[in-house]
């Protein structure tokens, strides 16, 4: 990220950091998005996702199943998923619940 790239494709940038180090890679995704620089992170840190992303996409079996700010998601997730799930669920509880019986 040193060469101040225009955009940044991440896949997993957080896997296997202590938290310190994990805080200052997302603070400086977070810096170099508010400069207008594209940031794409894949990763199934869903409260990571939920504290930093500003929009989230899910993907099931190849398709786009949600997309949307991660509260917009969750609340997607949990109205498909049916009336057992609730709108206060979050995004790891929701695609649980949505991909049950995928195992």
């Amino acid at each position: 990220m040193s060469h101040r790239p225009y955009a940044l494709l991440l896949d997993e940038p957080t896997v296997g950091l202590d938290p310190r180090i994990r805080s200052l890679v997302w603070s400086n995704l977070e810096r170099m998005a508010g400069e207008g620089k594209a940031v794409l992170v894949a990763t199934h840190a869903m409260e990571e996702a939920r504290k930093h992303c500003h929009e989230v996409v899910f993907l099931h079996r190849g398709r786009v199943i949600a997309r949307g700010s991660p509260v917009e998601v969750a609340a997607a997730l949990s109205r498909s998923a049916g009336p057992e799930a609730t709108d206060e669920a979050g995004l790891e509880e929701a695609f649980l619940e949505i991909s049950e019986g995928d195992r």
